[in-house]
């Protein structure tokens, strides 16, 4: 007797002393720690089955399970062999029948589960949070809402299953800048506020984007192969989603400072309404463009242009050609459209502001738009670019036009030969760089002086061919050769 009890003394103590990995190596699986469990596979007579040992590796629920998952929350999702999932504890109690045919983890108290195709939620008890409805459940977002799908069409549920928009419309997008929710149903667009709730019916066939507060509609137009329906009827709504002008014109344009033209007829005059509706401006133009700096180019014929007031008073003379949008005050203005065709014409382009001076007079053969690489120098009344750019290492399109006195610049301190030395001695170099497309040369020369001639490369990347033969006061005497192809670095070599 004492020998048995000392062989059982012995024998425990070189079990106790077994490590974890030693007691599971005969699983052919072995799966993480959680919650004091871990799920092994055992084969016997080459069937697999799932079970659980604890942290010792001590087999604590016994290996009948098709398949199984980590403890989460106490709770394990675990296969029945006929295919169902369910969850157990711990101890290996059922918790939720098995009846899910996917079953995830729990994460605070909820797991994902779907029966069929249709995914829903529950919660560690098994009750249901969301019904297994939907064939797709999007993340929550920063509100703890989510897009679902049911039967083809989208609706937004919060965690906990409450519905916030049915499941009616056909797309909802993400809140715009003034929250709300662009939504489409049956080919119709409108919106909802930002609780969720329509605002705006599914009524209109487009809705533009917003501007200054505003947008516009269309109702009945055409959107085949357009970014913007062609016919129906325009009109306009605010931000909270009301119609301040209701859709009833042919034409109705983006309101610029609280007026926007419109057209009542296919071939009829434009006039200017406010964002209410009212006839700011009765019609009488063929061309009204939207209003900034407190007037407007128009023209009663299409070819001669001026400017206009908000009362439709004339403040500008109405000889030019062509009138640019404006920018820090000013807008460059055309006499002649046709005078780039003809050797020896005059000057015909300028500067106008918005009371309708010439603050720089026509004496160039082209003038840009002010952007933010262009600024005005009103005292001096010229236009100038950075000092820093004098020698054009990086041939940019301000560049190029500071070299040929383009005159849409009048650059300050520029040293015009050794720019045309710096252009030569860096050619190789810039032939060596990658993605530039192409190389082109170009032989310019002065109009009053052919014997002065300038010889540059132009980079061919992301530049028009008008962009590239509209130097004012040059003529293109002769194009030499392409030479090679490549490519150019976009942060340096772009024009």
């Amino acid at each position: 007797m004492k020998r048995l009890l000392f062989f059982l003394t012995v024998a425990t103590l070189v079990s106790c002393g077994r490590t974890f990995e030693q007691r599971t190596a005969k699983y052919a699986e072995v799966g993480s720690v959680n919650d004091n469990r871990a799920a092994v596979l055992d084969i016997n007579e080459g069937v697999g089955r799932w079970g659980y040992v604890d942290g010792t590796g001590r087999l604590v629920i016994e290996c009948r399970y098709a398949d199984a998952r980590s403890f989460d929350d106490g709770l394990a999702a675990v296969q029945e062999p006929e295919g169902l999932w369910g969850y157990i504890d711990t101890a290996g109690r059922a918790v939720v029948a098995p009846q899910f045919t996917v079953a995830g983890a729990f994460d605070d108290g909820m797991a994902w589960v779907q029966s069929g195709e249709l995914w829903g939620r529950i919660d560690k008890t098994g009750k249901t949070v969301i019904p297994c409805l939907y064939s797709e459940i999007g993340e929550p977002d920063e509100r703890g809402w989510m897009r679902v799908l049911r039967d083809g069409k989208w609706g937004v549920l919060r965690q906990d299953g409450e519905v916030v928009v049915p499941c009616a419309y056909n797309l909802i997008g993400e809140p715009n800048a003034y929250g709300l929710i662009p939504v489409t149903s049956d080919g119709k667009h409108g919106f909802l506020g930002a609780d969720g709730r329509e605002v705006l019916p599914c009524f209109f066939s487009y809705i533009s984007d917003f501007k200054d507060g505003y947008a516009r509609t269309n109702y009945g137009g055409s959107m085949v192969l357009r970014d913007e329906p062609y016919g129906g009827q325009w009109g306009l709504i605010d931000t909270l989603g009301h119609e301040t002008i209701p859709c009833r014109y042919y034409y109705l344009d983006t309101p610029g400072e609280g007026l926007a033209a419109f057209r009542l007829e296919q071939f009829g005059n434009y006039g200017y309404v406010d964002v209410k509706g009212n006839v700011a401006i009765s019609p009488r133009f063929s061309v009204a463009r939207p209003f900034s700096g407190g007037v407007a180019v128009v023209s009663y014929n299409n070819v001669n242009f001026g400017l206009v007031d908000r009362n439709g008073g004339e403040v500008s003379s109405f000889r030019y050609k062509r009138i640019g949008r404006f920018n820090d005050g000013l807008a460059p203005f055309n006499t002649d459209l046709y005078g780039m065709n003809f050797q020896g014409m005059e000057p015909r382009c300028g500067y106008i502001d918005t009371e309708g001076r010439e603050v720089i007079p026509a004496k160039w053969d082209d003038a840009a738009e002010f952007s933010e690489m262009r600024c005005v120098d009103k005292v001096k009344g010229r236009l100038q670019v950075h000092s820093d750019y004098r020698i054009p290492l990086c041939l940019t399109h301000t560049h190029h036009q500071a070299i040929f006195r383009d005159p849409c610049i009048v650059y300050q301190n520029i040293n015009r030969t050794k720019i045309i030395l710096n252009l030569i001695n860096h050619f190789l170099s810039i032939l060596k760089i990658r993605s530039i497309r192409s190389i082109t040369f170009h032989l310019y020369t002065q109009r009053s002086n052919f014997f002065f001639c300038i010889l540059t490369v132009f980079i061919n990347y992301q530049v028009c061919k008008s962009d590239i033969c509209s130097f004012g006061s040059k003529l293109q005497c002769n194009r030499l050769t392409n030479t090679t192809s490549g490519t150019c670095h976009n942060r340096s070599l772009s024009c």
